[in-house]
């Protein structure tokens, strides 16, 4: 049994360093460069750094994605049961702060390693290297630059999965007369999770990689909103949407897939 579980993490791992990662590289990237295509950015990236330069910033992405699996999953199960017991407040208020509690907890461990990650997948030059993180990051003292999106965007990101997916939940429960869900049921209210997630945070995501990315302009949060939408109008924000709600559909697709494998374990 234990075996299987540290297959599953490693099978985790690989997924998220092979597909995953150049996914997200190029989201960001396209986040940056408002007037290239898909394809364009997918050019761009190669031409600048080759095929290593779709896995720029694979370590702290790594790093990230390995904290984040030891303290997600039990803080999301019972983190509202604890609060539930200390407070005893409304059911949704609960889930509302759990997310809260959540986000700043997350915003505190990752913050760093974004930073460095979005620098180094936007530092499209071939010489880049991690020698370029202490020149232009740890240097200059700006390791925490971005911090107040990455706030904003997890908080966001938390409290409308938490809500969102309660909701969706209660509306399956009620159409179906049933407390027990089907696997589909299951699948489809995630996808809905997903794509409310992402119209929420994909603004405050572009707004924080233009605050992280190499060519950056040390702008506050308010200033690089207002540049965004002073050169592109809204759609500035949503220049990423279609590369993140694959990414999304990806991610479930595989983690889904990774649970089936462990099930027929048991």
């Amino acid at each position: 049994m234990e075996q299987l579980q540290y297959f599953s993490i490693m099978l985790n791992v690989f997924f998220m360093i092979l597909i995953e990662h150049p996914l997200d590289t190029i989201k960001t990237n396209m986040q940056i460069n408002f007037d290239l295509s898909f394809k364009e950015v997918i050019l761009k990236i190669f031409k600048a750094k080759g095929l290593r330069g779709f896995y720029s910033g694979g370590i702290p992405s790594t790093a990230e994605y390995l904290s984040k699996h030891f303290y997600r999953i039990p803080l999301i199960i019972l983190l509202p049961k604890f609060l539930n017991s200390l407070f005893n407040i409304n059911h949704v208020y609960n889930l509302i702060l759990s997310g809260i509690l959540i986000a700043n907890l997350e915003v505190f461990i990752i913050s760093p390693l974004e930073r460095i990650k979005v620098f180094l997948m936007t530092f499209l030059n071939k010489d880049s290297n991690y020698k370029n993180v202490y020149k232009y990051i740890i240097k200059n003292k700006t390791l925490y630059q971005g911090t107040t999106a990455l706030i904003l965007k997890q908080n966001t990101s938390w409290i409308s999965f938490y809500l969102s997916n309660y909701f969706i939940i209660e509306f399956f429960k009620f159409f179906s007369q049933s407390n027990n869900l089907t696997s589909n049921q299951l699948l489809i209210g995630s996808i809905f999770t997903g794509l409310i997630n992402t119209i929420l945070i994909i603004p405050l995501d572009t707004i924080k990689s233009n605050m992280q990315k190499s060519q950056n302009t040390n702008l506050s949060f308010v200033a690089q909103a207002k540049q965004i939408y002073g050169s592109q109008g809204c759609s500035g924000f949503f220049s990423s949407f279609n590369i993140r709600l694959l990414q999304y559909i990806t991610i479930r697709f595989f983690y889904n897939l990774i649970h089936n494998i462990n099930s027929s374990g048991k």
